[in-house]
């Protein structure tokens, strides 16, 4: 008389190999959620960037004169009502809401003449132990 079921070596392999592929699935998940994390926080700091960068726009057209030739200025408001401060933008000057409150906005103007001036406009921010950054760089001009 042979009794049916599943011997301990049968359990014993289905256990491994379902837990394997537990354990593939959720690295998987793991890591589309740490990508699709990683992509908001690209696209928001793009969007800091060229807000910073638009508004710049602005305050060239409003008054060339007067527009900074040199110096770093930094920006840690959305949406930009004034000129930050002109400093070395440290760690006070955060941008975001949390959770995302982690972005770094400033401008770096250099070259700059009676004419014209280099804007590097960059925003940063630490992601898993590495500094990120979306920088975007123009040449503003009194004939633009």
């Amino acid at each position: 008389m042979r009794k049916s079921g599943f011997s301990m070596v049968e359990v014993l392999i289905f256990t491994a190999l379902f837990s394997l592929i537990f354990v593939g699935i959720t690295t998987a998940m793991t890591t589309a959620l740490r990508n699709t994390k990683s992509s908001e926080r690209r696209i928001l700091a793009t969007h800091f960037a060229q807000e910073l960068k638009d508004w710049l726009k602005g305050q060239k057209e409003a008054d060339f004169g007067s527009f900074p030739k040199s110096g770093t200025y930094c920006f840690n408001t959305s949406p930009i009502t004034t000129w930050g401060p002109n400093d070395n933008c440290s760690g006070a000057y955060t941008l975001g809401t949390a959770p995302n409150a982690i972005f770094k906005r400033y401008v770096v103007f250099s070259n700059g003449s009676s004419t014209q001036v280099n804007v590097n406009a960059t925003v940063e921010w630490m992601e898993l132990s590495v500094v990120n950054s979306v920088p975007l760089n123009t040449q503003f001009t009194v004939w633009e």
